[in-house]
């Protein structure tokens, strides 16, 4: 049985063993790997706990320790303790989700920049946070009303009503949907004739206090569609322009909309293989609120610290950022911009306009040292969301499963 015992006495080495600090325990969830070379080694640690980290010390054989550190793209000298009969010790504290790689030498390095632990910490204040939201803000619309040429259904889920049209023109389903295309049997059926497809229409509400003059719409597959329509109004998708992906086309809607209920709709005639019913999209500066069914576009309010959701941006997939002036004075140390409770993919830093690096996971900070030299200084924080709230599916508990491609 690998009781502790018996590991510390078949597999325990003389020259590699990892100890706690004291009493305290490791903690956390860490793993090594090590890699003998014939002028040194390499060993790589991570913790793979989310939530506690890992603190302890390593007693190797060596003489040096160069930390390589794999964000920045440098090599530092790591501070080291000698130990009897050849060996180091060199401590370590690896926040969640993260790691530390070292190379450990048989010789003493020189001419590397000295690796420097963090101190005693002192917060500069500053001016209050300014938030600011730089793209548009996005309304997902996933419900329509399909009409065909002897059937409407009203209020139905963009899946079941691009099945259902599927269905009226001879397939068994949607062709595209978890389905890969043997050479062309599918594409080979697009041989509808004039007079046959269908009409999406899609439902919004717009509050009396909002300024629409400046919102756009997105359609998939732009080029398909016979007639796309805005409160009956024929609106043709701007030349050029293209919203996440270029097979998505931006309409200026803004003069064709009212306050109330809004309708924008898709005519396909005749009727494509191509013909998927998709999510509709709006764009503009405006907030979510929910309703009895969907939302509604309300009137945009000032941003500030907090969760996104709570303040209009529920459906908001790209980033918010975050100003703060500071007067540095003093000279000398090291300065440090740690975030504490946020989330999104990665938090890209500005200093004085001018990018500074990245932060995407544990500790979550960034030196900032070589760029707050002494005067006034503006940080910048964007935190960039994803696309998950916008893009993916909503109303069901959807197990995996295989996805072919066309």
């Amino acid at each position: 049985a690998l009781t502790p015992s018996v590991i510390q006495q078949q597999f325990e080495q003389r020259d590699f063993r990892i100890l706690a600090n004291g009493a305290d325990p490791i903690g956390g969830d860490l793993y090594h790997h090590r890699r003998k070379m014939k002028d040194g080694q390499i060993l790589f640690l991570s913790n793979a706990s989310m939530v506690q980290s890992s603190k302890g010390k390593v007693n190797i054989r060596g003489r040096g320790v160069v930390l390589m550190d794999l964000m920045a793209g440098q090599m530092l000298d790591y501070p080291v303790d000698s130990q009897p009969g050849g060996n180091i010790s060199l401590s370590f504290d690896i926040p969640p989700a993260g790691s530390l790689m070292f190379y450990i030498s048989d010789t003493r390095q020189s001419g590397l920049k000295k690796y420097r632990a963090s101190k005693g910490i002192s917060v500069i204040k500053g001016s209050p946070v300014k938030t600011i939201r730089p793209a548009e803000n996005t309304l997902m619309i996933d419900f329509c009303d399909l009409q065909l040429p002897d059937t409407l259904l009203n209020n139905t889920h963009v899946g079941v009503a691009s099945k259902t049209a599927f269905m009226h023109y001879g397939f068994n389903r949607n062709p595209w949907n978890h389905q890969v295309q043997f050479k062309d049997h599918i594409v080979a059926r697009d041989t509808f004739s004039a007079g046959t497809g269908f009409t999406a229409t899609y439902h919004f509400y717009i509050d009396s206090r909002v300024q629409f003059e400046k919102f756009r719409a997105v359609v998939e597959q732009k080029d398909l569609w016979k007639e796309i329509k805005v409160n009956g109004k024929l609106v043709k998708p701007v030349a050029g322009q293209w919203w996440l992906d270029r097979s998505f086309g931006v309409l200026e809607i803004g003069a064709y909309l009212k306050t109330g209920d809004n309708t924008l709709s898709i005519t396909a005639d005749p009727m494509s293989v191509f013909a998927e019913i998709e999510p509709v999209y709006i764009l503009g500066d405006f907030n979510l609120q929910p309703a009895d069914k969907g939302w509604q576009i309300v009137s945009p309010q000032p941003l500030h610290l907090g969760s996104w959701k709570e303040q209009g941006l529920s459906l908001y997939g790209f980033g918010v950022k975050y100003f703060k002036e500071f007067n540095l004075e003093r000279t000398g140390g090291q300065r440090v911009l740690q975030l504490k409770n946020w989330k999104g993919t990665v938090a890209a830093v500005k200093v004085n306009g001018k990018p500074a690096g990245i932060i995407f996971s544990e500790p979550n900070t960034l030196d900032l040292t070589p760029y707050l030299k002494n005067g006034n200084k503006s940080v910048e924080v964007e935190v960039i969301g994803r696309l998950k709230n916008l893009l993916c599916p909503h109303h069901n508990s959807r197990k995996p499963r295989l996805v072919g491609s066309r």
